[in-house]
């Protein structure tokens, strides 16, 4: 099972998948950790845990979708790097995720799901990079 922690956890049961760090180690967060994956996972840099910063997620490639919202008024557009980039870099090898937020709100997801709709890690929306409290963000996954 495959855990992210913080401002999301998500959990994985198995699967294959290799990253952007499978040939060389995860580097160490140098800001404030965003997001923690544990779990089945090969690419760790905290214990036997994957930290992410800000910097670390937005090397992974940002993507952006433009959507509507039950919660907003007009186009949002959120931005940030794509979920299955971020499964790819921890070296992944689950079959299902468990995503927790950080007011407890757990969901299972198929890591499938991941690989086949382009699901970004919100990191910002409308180009406001996000805080903790603000809307649900950071990372807020978006399909």
């Amino acid at each position: 099972m495959l855990a992210l922690r913080g401002l999301l956890s998500l959990f994985l049961l198995p699967m294959t998948s290799m990253g952007a760090w499978a040939e060389a180690e995860l580097p160490i967060p140098q800001g404030p950790v965003i997001l923690e994956v544990s779990g089945k996972i090969s690419q760790t840099n905290h214990g036997d845990e994957a930290h992410f910063d800000y910097a670390m997620l937005e090397s992974l490639g940002m993507h952006e979708i433009a959507t509507h919202t039950p919660w907003t008024e007009g186009l949002i557009r959120f931005e940030g790097p794509l979920a299955q980039d971020l499964l790819d870099a921890v070296g992944a090898q689950g079959s299902r995720l468990m995503i927790k937020g950080l007011d407890g709100y757990i969901a299972e997801v198929p890591a499938s799901d991941f690989y086949r709709h382009e699901v970004i890690l919100a990191l910002s929306k409308n180009g406001e990079r996000s805080r903790p409290d603000h809307h649900r963000l950071p990372l807020r996954p978006e399909a």
